[in-house]
């Protein structure tokens, strides 16, 4: 590994870069029977969307949208349907977490009985 750092004084901050913060994962090894735990948790309270999406982008399901509180982890739970509520394919899908300050996207094999 290298790393390349530009010249000049490298000073410490009081306060951690707050992006380093901001994290997102899921919490199911590729989800079987149909449902995936997603966590995530913001530097920042702020309004925000998590999203599941297929291959091509498109949206398969809206799981929240609203308000989280800072540095409180937050556990959303696919049970694998769509907007609809019919269950959909085993296969590879996306999700994404959007706010006003970042956006994070993760894949997931879904296997679905």
């Amino acid at each position: 590994m290298i790393q390349i750092v530009p010249p000049g004084p490298v000073g410490v901050a009081d306060l951690p870069d707050e992006r380093l913060l901001d994290f997102m994962a899921l919490r199911s090894e590729n989800p079987s029977h149909g449902s995936a735990r997603i966590a995530f948790t913001l530097s920042r309270s702020e309004e925000g969307r998590l999203e599941i999406l297929d291959v091509s982008g498109r949206l398969v399901r809206r799981l929240a949208d609203g308000f989280f509180d800072a540095g409180r982890e937050q556990v959303v739970v696919w049970d694998g349907t769509d907007l609809s509520g019919s269950r959909v394919r085993s296969g590879l899908y996306w999700y994404r977490l959007t706010t006003a300050t970042l956006t994070r996207t993760g894949k997931l094999a879904l296997l679905s009985y």
